[in-house]
């Protein structure tokens, strides 16, 4: 968990990667569809849309991770969106999903 440099963009956005699985146990697959709609940060809940076997499902994230989240959307994200906004949760470099 601390190999990500949270002092870059790149690294804070790495880390909410790793947090988020593993917390929440989510797939790979799962997390790169996530949107930023799909959180729940006040109660500590995120939404999977269409999940394995096409279901949706809700998961808790603990406050901890919560607090991360709340800090990347602050701070790290709106950089990373490029003024175009996919609504996605992880961005890349280019600012898309």
């Amino acid at each position: 968990m601390a190999a990500p440099d949270m002092r870059t963009s790149d690294g804070y956005r790495n880390r909410i990667i790793l947090e988020i699985l593993y917390d929440t146990g989510i797939r790979a697959a799962e997390m790169a569809a996530v949107k930023t709609g799909d959180l729940d940060i006040v109660h500590g809940y995120l939404t999977i849309r269409s999940g394995k076997g096409a279901k949706d499902r809700v998961v808790p994230i603990s406050a901890r991770v919560c607090d991360i989240i709340k800090q990347y959307l602050l701070m790290v994200r709106p950089a990373m969106s490029r003024g175009k906004d996919t609504g996605y949760l992880v961005l890349n470099r280019w600012g898309r999903r």
